[in-house]
């Protein structure tokens, strides 16, 4: 009896398994289907914690020291304590909010000398809110 079978190698069943895998991740790619899935976990990376706060208090520290030295309330408007906010949800609604140094839960209280004068830097100070 010589039987003869005719059948695919195991290499070419590997490898047509693997372009069906790579093309439908191509169509879900291209869909946008990885969208949601993406959404949700940046949820839950944005929610705050406790890292988050320490790290903009870090940032405003630093954006603090770097107008120690304006002689100039105009340039202290303009400067990066002013302006910069940290997106932080602070009341877990799941969208975070804009949060400027001085705000809590960073809250930074940032002192600078102007011509005398020893202010503590807020919104008045940074023209916001005015």
């Amino acid at each position: 009896m010589n039987k003869k079978a005719q059948g695919l190698p195991l290499e070419v069943i590997v490898i047509a398994a693997i372009a069906v895998l790579v093309l439908l991740l191509i169509i879900i790619f291209a869909t946008g289907s990885f969208g949601g899935l993406f959404a949700k976990t940046n949820t839950i990376v944005q929610g705050t914690s406790d890292e988050q706060i320490t790290v903009a208090q870090s940032k405003c520290a630093r954006l603090c020291t770097q107008i120690q030295s304006t002689s100039s309330r105009e340039v202290l408007k303009f400067s990066g304590y002013c302006s910069r906010t940290f997106p932080i949800d602070t009341n877990a609604d799941g969208t975070p909010e804009q949060i400027y140094c001085w705000n809590n839960p960073i809250f930074d209280a940032c002192t600078v000398t102007i011509g005398g004068d020893t202010l503590t830097v807020r919104e008045l100070e940074c023209g916001i809110g005015v």
